[in-house]
């Protein structure tokens, strides 16, 4: 990465112009920010995790025209976190954090009024995107790619049929529900009978059979209930 840091006085800080690529997406010339340290190896680290923030935070802009993409923009906000020195939490997690880390966090803030993406990555102001059971597929597909090699658009549509039928027959249980509140007890209370859940994840191949077939006997005797 070439160097975007310079000194000055006992402080280092980060510098970097916008590319032209980005200019008509952002409306600042050059990004600059105080990395709020005299060390120059810190200062090193620090500024490579922010130019990883800002690559993404611009290819976000890129990709949607414009606009932000909540998830890119979630997860930039997460890098931009760890540039200040802190692991991303909620603003509900922060208010629950030791009163050392909130000081810390409320100061580093204030150093920063004039950059809003910094003041929301060090108190928790960027809300996880939802990601509803229905879109699962959709990211599901990209990290089974290297799966479907060499195989043809019949062997593909036989590998994802039941997967797409096993997903939309837990929906129909659950209902769409955002990913980030199902629980252990929506999949192991979903009834077989019902859902013929099991025997599809058994084609799915995305569970063995003779040992989850013990664990689904297991608790399906332990509940009294048709377990998965």
């Amino acid at each position: 990465m070439p160097s975007y840091i310079y000194k000055r006085g006992d402080i280092y800080y980060f510098r970097r112009r916008v590319p032209e690529y980005v200019l008509p997406y952002e409306n600042r010339k050059f990004v600059k920010l105080s990395l709020s340290t005299r060390d120059e190896k810190e200062a090193a680290r620090k500024a490579s995790v922010y130019n990883d923030y800002i690559e993404d935070y611009w290819r976000s802009l890129i990709k949607s025209d414009g606009s932000t993409d909540p998830a890119l923009s979630y997860k930039a906000t997460v890098k931009l976190a760890k540039a200040h020195g802190f692991a991303y939490k909620s603003i509900a997690e922060v208010a629950k954090a030791p009163l050392e880390e909130i000081v810390e966090r409320v100061s580093v803030a204030s150093k920063a009024v004039e950059r809003p993406e910094s003041v929301v990555a060090v108190l928790g102001g960027e809300r996880m995107p939802t990601i509803l059971l229905s879109e699962c597929l959709d990211k599901f597909w990209p990290l089974c790619a290297d799966r479907l090699v060499n195989k043809s658009e019949h062997q593909i549509r036989k590998w994802k049929n039941p997967r797409i039928a096993a997903l939309q027959t837990f929906i129909d249980i659950v209902g769409d529900k955002d990913i980030a509140t199902v629980t252990r007890s929506d999949a192991v209370n979903t009834p077989p009978a019902k859902a013929g859940g099991f025997g599809l994840r058994l084609k799915a191949g995305s569970i063995g059979h003779s040992a989850d077939y013990r664990r689904y006997t297991t608790v399906k005797s332990s509940s009294g209930s048709g377990g998965f």
